[in-house]
């Protein structure tokens, strides 16, 4: 397996909290096959898991309360852009959060504007000083050339801070309220006691495909879809 593939069955084994074998994963081609390979191993129930039902209900009682919206207009197929509108989201979400008591959150993206001015201030400002101190103060080009690489880094780091306020996208694959619940289950059991959560195949996939996506950046694929020729994953 190549290193994508490693990432890739590693953050599916830490999201539902299970193992897959080495020579198991290598044999795995498929979205479908590791969809199978998942179900094999969790816990499955033939109706809604009880943690599940427990955590939408847990979302529901702390969004009604920190956003005022109507209890009929928060259902699991709600759009979270219904519930949390971009103006202020970082915040709010945040909020979410620590009203839930969730130690681990699904974090927030940079819109693609956003992305677009951190890569060109990363890239751009260095070279455009690197440019300066060679054709107008007369530096060596090896010596603007060794500022570069730490000019760039530090830029790098500062950049985050000022990029901060526009992290305003859900993770991919998150796009309903369902997605969170099964999202806040994986990620936080402790939240609903120490029994392992069950699972239907409704919501083994659903998570499964936010992983899928998380990992790859791919948005489009079924369960014949191929890791390597198709996603390429390597």
């Amino acid at each position: 397996m190549g290193l994508d593939s490693v990432e890739l069955v590693m953050a599916i084994e830490e999201k539902f909290g299970i193992t897959i074998p080495d020579e198991e994963a290598c044999s795995i081609y498929t979205v479908g096959e590791m969809h199978q390979s998942v179900m094999n191993k969790v816990k499955m129930s033939n109706t809604s898991s009880c943690m599940t039902q427990r955590a939408f209900h847990l979302l529901r009682r702390n969004v009604l309360s920190q956003f005022g919206i109507s209890r009929s207009s928060f259902t699991p197929n709600t759009e979270l852009e219904a519930v949390i509108p971009k103006a202020e989201r970082r915040e709010q979400w945040l909020k979410l959060q620590h009203s839930v008591g969730a130690v681990r959150w699904p974090a927030l993206s940079l819109s693609g504007i956003a992305g677009v001015v951190l890569i060109t201030s990363i890239l751009v400002i260095p070279l455009f000083v690197a440019w300066y101190c060679t054709a107008r103060l007369g530096w060596s080009v090896g010596l603007s050339g060794v500022l570069l690489i730490p000019a760039m880094a530090s830029l790098m780091f500062v950049s985050r801070y000022f990029v901060r306020p526009f992290e305003t996208e859900f993770p991919a694959g998150m796009t309903q309220v369902r997605d969170l619940a099964y999202a806040l289950v994986a990620d936080n059991p402790q939240l609903f006691g120490s029994e392992p959560p069950t699972w239907t195949d409704e919501e083994v996939w659903s998570l499964l495909c936010s992983v899928i996506k998380t990992q790859t950046g791919a948005t489009q694929f079924t369960k014949d879809s191929r890791f390597v020729a198709d996603l390429g994953i390597d």
